[in-house]
C-alpha cells in the first residue's frame, strides 16, 4: 500500500475536524431537530471546493426536517468550522439525511 500523500491526508484531516465541530455545533445549538441527529460521515465533494456531509435521521419524517434545518444552518457551520479550525478558505458544506436503513446506500 503506497503511503498517503500529504494533500490526501490533510484533506482527510480537515474532514475529520470539520465532523467533530459540527457535532460539536449542532449539540451546542438547542435545536430539537438536531437532538437525533447523527453526522455519520464526511467525504470530498467536487474538487476540494464542497465537503458532503452525510448525516442520519431517527425516521422519514425526521429525515426531511433535519434536511431543511441544516440546509438553513449551512452556512453559520461552515462559519463555525473556519473559526476552529482558522481557516480563510473552507469548502461549502452539503448536507444529506438519510433514513438510518439506507446509510450505506446514500452514497
Amino acid at each position: 500500500m503506497a503511503p498517503q500523500t500529504t494533500a490526501s491526508h490533510k484533506e482527510e484531516r480537515l474532514r475529520h475536524n470539520a465532523l467533530l465541530v459540527i457535532e460539536e455545533a449542532l449539540a451546542a445549538d438547542g435545536d430539537p431537530v438536531f437532538d437525533g441527529l447523527m453526522i455519520r460521515e464526511i467525504v470530498p465533494g467536487k474538487g476540494n471546493s464542497m465537503l458532503v456531509i452525510v448525516a442520519g435521521a431517527e425516521d422519514a419524517a425526521h429525515k426531511l426536517a433535519a434536511q431543511e434545518a441544516l440546509e438553513e444552518a449551512s452556512g453559520w457551520l461552515r462559519a463555525e468550522v473556519a473559526a476552529a479550525l482558522q481557516r480563510r478558505r473552507v469548502p461549502d458544506l452539503t448536507f444529506v439525511v438519510v433514513e438510518p436503513a439506507v446509510v450505506g446506500d446514500a452514497l
